[in-house]
């Protein structure tokens, strides 16, 4: 017997098949989710009338109805500013390296741990000094720049040799993750 009492003799404690099996195989059907699903879908709303994902049902486990899969509307350009600069003079004339830092918001575009996992990027190019027109997917550095982009983080964009005191016009396009794209001219003041 144990400290307080219990009988534990060996004949009590190993216990004969099949009590005692703990590696029987047992053949099993699929199973079938139908209502314990995360998302209340249409055909278990149909099947369950009376179950909709409301406050009740959340305090025993998660779920959403009318799921969002993509949307249509397109980033949305806030600020922006010269985030630095730096002027280098030489013999044919002084110029300036800008770092141009633009913040846009989309709904789609939250900030995740690691900002490269997002499909938001933005690219501009500086109008002034490139001859592809109105075409910036053929614009190449270093007077087009492209960057990944959050709600939560600007993207900075950078265009050396610029001509220093000269105001510049940016063409800007920002994208989504569902292919919704804005454009915007942006003007770079006397840098």
């Amino acid at each position: 017997t144990d400290v307080l009492g219990n009988d534990i003799s060996q004949q009590l404690v190993t216990l004969p098949e099949p009590w005692s099996d703990t590696k029987r195989t047992e053949d099993t059907d699929e199973f079938d989710y139908g209502a314990a699903k995360r998302r209340l879908q249409g055909s278990s709303a149909s099947d369950l009338p009376g179950l909709r994902c409301i406050g009740k049902i959340r305090e025993f486990f998660s779920c959403e109805e009318d799921v969002a899969t993509t949307d249509l509307v397109p980033p949305t350009f806030g600020a922006s500013r010269i985030k630095a600069y730096e002027f280098f003079m030489s013999g044919v004339g002084t110029t300036a390296h800008v770092a141009w830092e633009i913040f846009l918001t989309d709904g789609s575009c939250d900030f995740r741990a690691h900002i490269g996992a997002l499909d938001c990027k933005v690219r501009c190019g500086v109008v002034e000094l490139r001859a592809m027109g109105g075409n910036l997917s053929i614009c190449e550095a270093p007077y087009c720049n492209e960057r990944r982009w959050s709600n939560a983080e600007p993207a900075v964009l950078g265009f050396p040799n610029l001509i220093a005191a000269t105001t510049y016009t940016l063409q800007c396009e920002a994208s989504d993750p569902w292919g919704n794209v804005q454009r915007q001219l942006l003007t770079l003041v006397e840098c």
